[in-house]
């Protein structure tokens, strides 16, 4: 994997899974199989390994990226409108933490 990636695109998710035993140390040296994920993009070509502070927030990470991911591909397919203002709104350019200039006083 030659590429050096910033950013990946939701709908450029094909795969989140638990990494338990799914790599290998000659890949990932010093991961921890129990509280690391996997994020598959581009159809498998390109994967990038995360790292949760425990396993249970691995698994909340996982299913809220499922959900989120989910949300996002079913909204397109039955044409819902409302996909733009939910995911593409000029706030999320912004560094997370940082309150909207709209709610500031």
């Amino acid at each position: 994997n030659a590429l050096t990636f910033h950013a990946v695109d939701l709908l450029d998710i094909s795969k989140i899974i638990p990494v338990d035993g799914m790599v290998t140390r000659d890949r990932y040296p010093f991961v921890k199989r129990n509280s690391c994920f996997l994020i598959e993009a581009f159809g498998g070509s390109h994967s990038m390994v995360f790292e949760a502070r425990d396993e249970t927030e691995r698994q909340d990470i996982i299913d809220g990226l499922k959900l989120v991911v989910s949300r996002l591909g079913s909204k397109i397919i039955v044409g819902d409108g409302t996909v733009l203002n939910e995911f593409f709104t000029p706030f999320g350019a912004q560094v997370p933490g940082d309150i909207p200039l709209v709610l500031q006083p």
